[in-house]
C-alpha cells in the first residue's frame, strides 16, 4: 500500500525508508497539462474567435537516485526492467504526496518514454543519477479506489416520460427512486462508466445537478445489459456490440463535476437498474 512520499509502477518501488531508489525531483504534476485549443483567426480582424479549450496530455519528468554498490546487480536490473520505453499499454502510475489531490493514494496512466541511466564516476561508485519521463494520454489524476453505486430505475408517476424523447425532459408525474448521490471529491470533472441491467426501454441516464442527461432509444432485455462509459464515449449492447446509433439526439455526454452529483437512471418502461462506476478527479 503507498504512504507518503513514494510511488510505484510496474512491480517498481521508489521512495521510503532504506529503499535504494529515491526521488530528488518530480516536475509535471503540480503543473497544468497541455491545453489543446480550437479557437479561430477572425478574418481581417483583430483577435480570435473563442472555442474550446480542452487538456491534452501530461508529461511527468523524475529525476531518480539510485544508490546500490556493486556488484549488488539486482538493484539495477529491476530499475531498468520496470522501466523500459516502447512496453505498449500506459500502466498506473501510483503516489501518494501530501498537497496533492488531498494526499490520498493516487494514480494516473502513463507510459515510459524516456530512461536516461549514465554510466559515470558516481554509477562506478554504485551511486547512480536516472531520468525517467512518464507520459500519460489521460492528463487526470484519479482516487485509485473507485465507487460504485446500484440503484434500480426510477418510478414515474403519472403519463411519466415521453417518447420520441426531446430535451429538457419532461417526466409527467412525480418521480421516485432510481438516484443516488455520487461525490466527485477532485476538482476536475470525473469520467463514469455505466452498466444498465434489463428489462428497460429507452433508458434514460440524467444529472440532475447540472441538468444534463444522456437518452438512447433501445429495449434492453432480461438479461441483457447495455454498457456507457462517458471516458471514450461508447455504448456497448452486452458489453461487445455497438449502439452508439441508438443514442438520442440532443443528449450530452456529461461527467461528475467535483462535488456532490445526484445522478437518476428512468425509461419509459421496464424495470431495469443500473450499475455506476467512477473514480475522482485531479488535474
Amino acid at each position: 500500500m503507498p504512504y507518503d512520499w513514494t510511488f510505484t509502477y510496474n512491480g517498481l518501488t521508489i521512495g521510503g525508508d532504506g529503499s535504494p531508489y529515491q526521488i530528488t525531483k518530480l516536475t509535471g504534476l503540480h503543473d497544468s497539462p497541455e491545453v489543446r485549443t480550437s479557437d479561430q483567426t477572425r478574418a481581417r480582424a483583430h483577435g480570435l474567435f473563442a472555442g474550446t479549450d480542452l487538456l491534452g496530455g501530461r508529461s511527468l519528468m523524475a529525476e531518480v537516485e539510485v544508490v546500490a554498490p556493486h556488484p549488488d546487480e539486482t538493484v539495477w536490473s529491476d530499475f531498468s526492467r520496470a522501466l523500459v520505453p516502447g512496453q505498449g499499454d500506459e500502466l498506473p502510475l501510483v503516489f501518494q504526496i501530501p498537497g496533492v489531490a488531498g494526499g490520498i493514494s493516487v494514480e494516473v496512466g502513463a507510459r515510459v518514454r524516456r530512461l536516461s541511466l549514465p554510466v559515470d564516476r558516481s554509477y562506478f561508485f554504485g551511486h547512480g543519477s536516472a531520468a525517467v519521463e512518464f507520459w500519460a494520454t489521460d492528463p487526470r489524476i484519479y482516487s485509485q479506489a473507485a465507487t460504485t453505486y446500484t440503484v434500480s430505475q426510477a418510478t414515474v408517476s403519472g403519463t411519466g416520460l415521453t417518447f420520441p424523447i426531446t430535451f429538457p425532459l419532461s417526466f409527467g408525474g412525480a418521480v421516485t427512486g432510481g438516484q443516488f448521490v455520487a461525490n466527485n471529491a477532485g476538482e476536475f470533472a470525473a469520467p463514469w462508466t455505466a452498466t444498465i441491467d434489463g428489462p428497460i426501454v429507452n433508458p434514460v441516464l440524467e444529472n440532475v445537478t447540472t441538468g444534463q442527461t444522456i437518452a438512447f432509444t433501445i429495449s434492453v432485455g432480461t438479461g441483457e445489459t447495455l454498457v456507457v462509459s462517458s471516458f471514450d464515449r461508447s455504448v456497448l449492447l452486452n458489453g461487445t456490440a455497438s449502439r452508439y446509433s441508438s443514442l438520442v439526439v440532443g443528449s450530452s455526454w456529461w461527467q461528475l463535476a467535483p462535488g456532490d452529483n445526484t445522478v437518476r437512471l428512468a425509461g419509459t418502461s421496464g424495470s431495469g437498474s443500473v450499475s455506476f462506476t467512477y473514480r475522482s478527479a485531479w488535474v
